[in-house]
């Protein structure tokens, strides 16, 4: 169950909200990515101030896998894939985690033609949660949403194409935390394939 699922399919909404024209439109090219597996993390600040895993059900040396934390924003952000979008004519998709207690959902969006960077969900932790927050998925549980803004009907389809995949992530690796990111969609126009479907 890792493909993507149109939203009013997930959650199998039917009349009356299916026949809103506004949540018709707002929905149309609105996915659910599920998460892969069955996942529980128990996270804590320290006396150090810095954010720790203190308890899971993946063992600790494969919790990066899932898991990612940036200790100087605190920032934490789950990738349990790696999902990139592209397309050949301007799209700009929104993205964003599913909610979890006691932090901060933080969602993103970028032209999809001109940039590909992995996405997965973000979460800030507020500098003074001293409590701990836990990180529960079940396998299928909504992960990762995605929404295309476009006025055409997306259809979602698999291309494995390693060369623009290994491209996304060198532009990925190489904005990582620099001002000015938006000058990384120019640089990406120009390197990328002409014609990036199949």
């Amino acid at each position: 169950m890792y493909s993507p699922v149109r939203f009013l399919d997930y959650y199998n909404l039917g009349a009356p909200y299916t026949k809103c024209p506004a949540i018709q439109d707002y929905y149309k090219n609105v996915f659910v990515i599920p998460f892969p597996v069955d996942f529980y993390a128990e996270f804590k600040r320290m006396e150090d101030n810095v954010i720790h895993c203190t308890n899971s059900n993946i063992q600790a040396n494969h919790i990066i896998h899932f898991c990612e934390i940036d200790q100087d924003a605190s920032d934490l952000q789950l990738k349990p894939l790696r999902v990139f979008c592209w397309s050949d004519k301007n799209c700009v998709i929104e993205s964003w985690g599913s909610e979890i207690f006691n932090i901060l959902n933080i969602g993103g969006s970028f032209n999809i033609r001109k940039w590909i960077r992995p996405i997965h969900a973000s979460y800030a932790v507020p500098k003074n949660l001293r409590e701990s927050f836990y990180v529960k998925k079940n396998k299928g549980d909504p992960w990762l949403f995605l929404k295309f803004n476009t006025q055409e009907k997306v259809k979602l389809k698999y291309n494995y194409d390693k060369s623009i995949i290994d491209e996304a992530y060198k532009m990925s690796a190489a904005s990582t935390f620099v001002t000015g990111l938006k000058k990384y969609f120019d640089k990406f126009a120009k390197i990328r394939p002409r014609k990036l479907t199949k």
